[in-house]
């Protein structure tokens, strides 16, 4: 499974796509970006030379291990590497590793590394590095559990020479490459140290990569300055430098944007709909949308007497008028979901449709189900007379989620359900909802293009490394599932995970609500810009190919 796959994130996913570089002082982009005649094409080909300028969020630690959150690895993937990545096109190239092979009964994956790959301080990357970071990843004393669950099936890593290296999986791997995915690897030289721990050594906040970029500072609370690797094996960025604006995600963003501090940024549904229309916005940026591999949902939690019961969930998802709350907060720029798959994946079923807005059905449902108006106070009870009533935990930080309950709650109080809304701070909403303590939340995840992640989300709960949190458990659905993990025909694979959103979808231990919408704005003089599922820093080469015209550079090198 791919390492990011399990990633709880808040509603600031939806702004996270693509930002980079930053300028000393107050250039004004617009003002600085020079005229050229259109005779001069040759002056339009990829150059080095300038910066870009884009935000991001607080970040406290770089470890690639411990990074988890959008802002952390927009960073991460730019300053290190993993052995496997993802194209713009969700599919699977080479990054450190040049090569590969899968066994015939997939129960080893040989990687050849790429030779006389360098980390940023000199020292020559090996397979021991490699071995280091995933034995690290397999301690618990590093915070963030993800790669316990990916690499659960992995038996041994076995390095023959400085360069070769031999996973040994326990079972079949039906997808050997994704636990590798994203993988990205520390230098054993550097955290190998009784001198400090491995969550207080110096270089989470000096992290040393072999990547296209190189940390040249970080000012906490203020930026982030990463320059480009000359030495790097992929070739040298075009951009010399990418700045991280470090900056609470709010109006003034856009009014920065258009003052010329800054070159790329996410901007709100908002901004998008009308601000963008504004003609100096027209003259000097383009935007982009594109929905990132993640969705929102509510979870239902199945120690809650109502949620036990399947016609219960189907008759949730029969009332939440996701239609009209899209109009309403997103301006329909969000896709609506049916499933946990990205709709983009090969593995996307397109018979699964959401379950449209029907009160009437919702309640035919719960009368089905035996709650009923018992004493006509207006709130259904079941037949012992409980009254169906529930509390929604939503994190405090998250403003969809928020305006989510709102909206929800209304049309529920409609029809006899009484939802109380519980806001609570990041920390936590996490405890609460990795314990199961909880009755419904709102959440999203950030998936993969392979629906391998389902196996940990929807499978019967095993183990506390599992992210099924809900109590969801269909035997039917773990076989299949199980199915899925060793299924070495690519074909039947894909038809194992088709029947699996089919299941879910009738099941409904969760209500799948949007994928959400990246936009972008991102000023003309930049060329070969990619968007991409995976975001506009985490496609490979991606921005490495971003460049500026030499007659529209407007950061020169030394400056």
């Amino acid at each position: 499974m791919r390492m990011r796959d399990f990633l709880y994130f808040f509603s600031v996913l939806i702004v996270v796509a693509a930002g980079i570089s930053c300028g000393k002082g107050n250039n004004k982009t617009s003002g600085n970006t020079k005229a050229v005649s259109p005779g001069h094409t040759d002056s339009f080909e990829p150059v080095d030379g300038d910066w870009m300028i884009t935000t991001t969020g607080a970040i406290n630690t770089l470890n690639f291990l411990e990074a988890y959150s959008t802002d952390q690895l927009d960073v991460v993937y730019l300053i290190g590497d993993p052995l496997v990545t993802y194209d713009a096109n969700l599919n699977v190239v080479p990054r450190l590793a040049e090569s590969w092979e899968i066994s015939k009964d997939h129960l080893k994956l040989t990687f050849h590394i790429r030779k006389g790959v360098h980390f940023h301080d000199g020292v020559l990357l090996t397979v021991d590095d490699v071995i280091y970071t995933y034995e690290k990843s397999q301690d618990p004393s590093v915070l963030w559990g993800s790669y316990r669950q990916v690499f659960q099936n992995v038996k041994k890593l076995k390095k023959i020479d400085d360069v070769t290296l031999v996973v040994t999986f326990k079972k079949p791997a039906a997808n050997p490459l994704s636990a590798f995915e994203d993988f990205f690897i520390l230098p054993k030289h550097v955290y190998d140290t009784k001198k400090y721990s491995f969550d207080k050594n110096p270089a989470n906040l000096k992290p040393v990569g072999t990547g296209p970029y190189i940390l040249e500072k970080w000012e906490k609370d203020v930026q982030i300055v990463l320059k480009a690797n000359p030495d790097y094996f992929g070739g040298r960025p075009h951009l010399d430098k990418i700045v991280f604006k470090i900056i609470d995600r709010n109006a003034m963003i856009f009014d920065m944007l258009m003052n010329g501090e800054l070159d790329l940024s996410p901007i709100t549904t908002v901004e998008w709909q009308y601000r963008t229309q504004e003609p100096e916005f027209k003259r000097n940026f383009q935007k982009r949308k594109y929905y990132v591999l993640a969705f929102y949902l509510m979870s239902w939690n199945e120690k809650n007497r109502f949620f036990q019961k399947k016609a219960v969930r189907q008759a949730m998802a029969y009332l939440a008028d996701r239609e009209s709350f899209n109009k309403t907060n997103f301006f329909g720029l969000y896709k609506i979901a049916a499933s946990p798959v990205h709709p983009q994946s090969p593995f996307f079923n397109p018979n699964v449709r959401a379950y449209p807005f029907d009160p009437a059905k919702a309640a035919l449902l719960l009368d089905g189900a035996g709650i009923v108006d018992r004493d006509g106070d207006g709130v259904r009870e079941d037949e012992s007379g409980h009254p169906f009533r529930f509390t929604y935990l939503v994190d405090s930080n998250d403003k969809n989620g928020a305006t989510w309950g709102e909206f929800f709650q209304a049309i529920l109080s409609e029809n006899g359900i009484d939802m109380r809304i519980k806001l609570v701070d990041s920390g936590k909403f996490q405890e609460l909802t990795n314990a199961g303590h909880y009755d419904a939340c709102f959440r999203g995840w950030l998936t993969g293009a392979d629906p391998d992640f389902m196996i940990s989300i929807f499978r019967t709960r095993k183990g506390k490394e599992s992210f099924n949190d809900t109590g969801y458990s269909n035997p039917n659905l773990d076989a299949l599932l199980d199915k899925t993990d060793q299924e070495l025909n690519p074909e039947v694979r894909k038809q194992l995970f088709m029947k699996a959103q089919e299941i879910v979808h009738v099941d409904q231990p969760d209500l799948f609500l949007y994928y959400p919408a990246a936009l972008v704005a991102v000023h003309n003089r930049f060329r070969a810009c990619q968007t991409s599922p995976s975001g506009m820093f985490r496609c490979y080469p991606g921005i490495l190919k971003t460049y500026v015209p030499k007659p529209l550079q407007i950061h020169k090198r030394g400056k």
